[in-house]
């Protein structure tokens, strides 16, 4: 069974299988440490260029990112 998950569960799970701390993965994507916090917590949504940065950073597409499925 396929679980949808969102953007701001799959930031976070991404990273963490990643072994990056929030300061490193928003260093990779060329954002602030604060704007990563609130883009996992679901307070905010990233702009589409941004987006694309931590789409990059993860080494998928935005298309990907965007139907991470926690299950996969």
């Amino acid at each position: 069974m396929s679980t949808k998950t969102s953007l701001s569960t799959a930031l976070r799970i991404l990273r963490e299988c990643k072994g990056w701390t929030q300061a490193e993965a928003a260093n990779r994507m060329d954002i602030s440490t604060r704007a990563l916090i609130t883009y996992e917590q679901g307070k905010r949504t990233p702009p589409v260029a941004t987006l694309q940065a931590i789409a990059d950073a993860f080494g998928m597409s935005v298309g990907a990112l965007a139907s991470f499925d926690v299950s996969r």
